[in-house]
This record gives structure tokens, sequence and C-alpha cells, in this order.
């Protein structure tokens, strides 16, 4: 026996259908936003982790090094490496290594650019500036330094400077980064012997002609030298040049004075003098001096000119000298 209730068979298959309609619905609705708060959840332990890795990745400075110090044309260029921010400013000095006094530190400012840095200084006419060794100094001082950025890459107090170069500023509480060394700065030192410079002596007159004769041998002009060299010995010789290349080649010279002069006649004076040179073109850097008494003759002509080989052979004596 079956029991009919009456009702609609095609009602009830629609009614469970939108039951499992609404269960799927609020799945569908739930699983998502499940999936969004794992979603944020994941991108906020992204985002402390990517805070994380920041603040390990802070950067920090520790290099400052002086890579090349020249001296040429009365400036003194000096170039280096670091690795501290572009447009750090830097603060340079330089000074004999034996100098106690102040005065004679010479000091500049410069830029970092790229991670290289360059500065020119221009040195004074001060002889005791000609004395090395020479001690260098490159310093980075919180207190000089302007750009935002580099500041803010440095830190409070410079807490981003390490290594061996970090020193404490006196009476604050802060790092500075310094480097210091010795340095040979051979053309400068060079300038202690200085050429000759003939005082109360006219063009033509015989220190005049024995200081441009020492300023070719300087330059190792032996035309030059032949210039001022007395005429009939270099009229008398085959090869005059090459004559004084031998003589004087081995010799750089660096520098020479004047002592005093003596006329003997009215043909010939003699001046002593004492040199300084080098040997061997400068690979031996032992400064040797000389002192000596060089003739200096006057031709049919009127003309005054070195007899050479007084210069280097004492009491040279030229044939024409047992004629006057």
């Amino acid at each position: 026996m079956s029991i009919h209730l009456g009702i609609d068979e095609s009602k009830i298959k629609k009614c469970l259908l939108l039951v499992c309609g609404a269960c799927l619905l609020l799945f569908s609705v739930t699983s998502e936003a499940t999936n969004r708060s794992k979603a944020i959840k994941n991108k906020n332990i992204g985002s402390k982790t990517t805070k994380k890795n920041v603040k390990k990745s802070v950067r920090k400075f520790s290099s400052l090094k002086i890579s090349s110090t020249k001296y040429k044309s009365g400036n003194l260029e000096i170039k280096g490496k670091t690795d501290l921010p572009d447009n750090s400013i830097l603060l340079i000095n330089i000074m004999p290594e034996d100098a106690n006094d102040s005065e004679l530190k010479l000091s500049s400012k410069t830029i970092v650019k790229s991670g290289k840095f360059c500065s020119t200084i221009k040195v004074p006419d001060n002889p005791e500036l000609y004395k090395g060794p020479y001690r260098v100094e490159v310093k980075f001082l919180l207190e000089m330094q302007t750009n935002l950025k580099v500041l803010h890459l440095i830190g409070d107090s410079a807490k981003n400077l390490i290594g061996n170069l970090v020193v404490l500023v006196p009476f604050s509480n802060y790092k500075s980064l310094q480097y210091s060394a010795t340095k040979e700065i051979w053309p400068l030192e060079l300038k202690a012997y200085s050429a000759v410079k003939p005082k109360n002596s006219m063009p033509g007159e015989p220190k005049y002609i024995l200081a441009c004769f020492f300023r070719e041998w300087k330059q190792k002009n032996w035309e030059g030298m032949l210039k001022y060299s007395y005429k009939p010995w270099a009229q008398g010789e085959k090869n005059p040049g090459i004559l004084l290349k031998s003589w004087f080649g081995s010799k750089n010279l660096i520098g020479a004075k004047i002592l005093n002069t003596s006329t003997k006649n009215p043909l010939m004076t003699e001046i002593n003098f004492k040199a300084y040179y080098i040997d061997d073109e400068g690979r031996n850097r032992d400064i040797k001096t000389e002192t000596g008494t060089v003739k200096i003759i006057k031709d049919d002509n009127g003309n005054w000119g070195v007899f050479p080989l007084s210069v280097i052979k004492k009491d040279a004596i030229y044939k024409m000298d047992l004629k006057i």
C-alpha cells in the first residue's frame, strides 16, 4: 500500500535544487573569504620579512685610500678611491713628515664622485715645503657634510662607518673615517735645488751665460749648451754636441748655484759654482754635490762663452790660456 501526500514532486525537486545551490554559494563565499584572509596574512608576513631584509642591508662604509700623489707645474694632484656615498666632502691635508709648524700644512676639500676623488693643491714658494717625505691625510668628517642623502646613509653620529679607519672625534660621540700615509713626492723635493738665477747680471755677461748653460744642461739640450759655449772651442771640435753629451749626459742636473766670481783678465772670468745632480737619469736618487770653477772666455767678437771641460775637470786648460 502506498501513501500519497498530495505534494507535487516537481516542486520538491526545485526546492532541493535551491537548497543545494545555496549551499554551494555559501561554500564558495566562505572559501573566498578564507583565501583572502590567508593572502592578507601572507602579505603582512612578507612585508615584515622585507622590512627585516631592508634592515639587514643597510650600507656600511669603511674604505678610504690615496691612489696617487703627483707634483707638476707648481701643483699637487692627489687622487684616491672610497666606498663613501657620492657628494661626500673630504678634507685633504699634506705636509712634510718632520714638520712641527702647522703653517706648513696644505689643505683642500674635494667631493666624492663614483667612488673616486681628486684634489689639486697650489704649492707656495717655500723652501721648507721641499723637505720630504710627506704625510698625506684624507678625512671624512660628519660636521663637514651638507648633502642630506649622505647624512641619511651615514646615519646618526656616523654609526654606519666601520673598520680600521674609524676614529672617534674628540669631545663628541660621532665617528669619522681617516686615512694617513707617508709619500715620497720626488719632483717637489727637487725644488730645494733650484736652478741658477744670476742676480745683478745682464744678458751676455759671464754669470748670465753660465746660468743659461746650466739651464740647457738640466734640460739635456746639447745644442742649447753649444749656444752658450766658447765658440772657438766648439768650432775646433768635430762633433761638439756628441762630446757634450758624453761629458754631461750621465749627470742628471737638478740645480746649481753661483758662489762667487773673479776676473783673471779682460778676456777671462772664473766663476765658482756648486752643482747638484743625480747619476743614471734618476734611477739612483742619491743627490750628489760638486763644487768647481768654470772658465768663461771672451771670443774675438766680444762674446762670452763657457769652456765646457772646465765644468767637469779641475784646472782644465784651454790652449787660449797660454796666449792670454
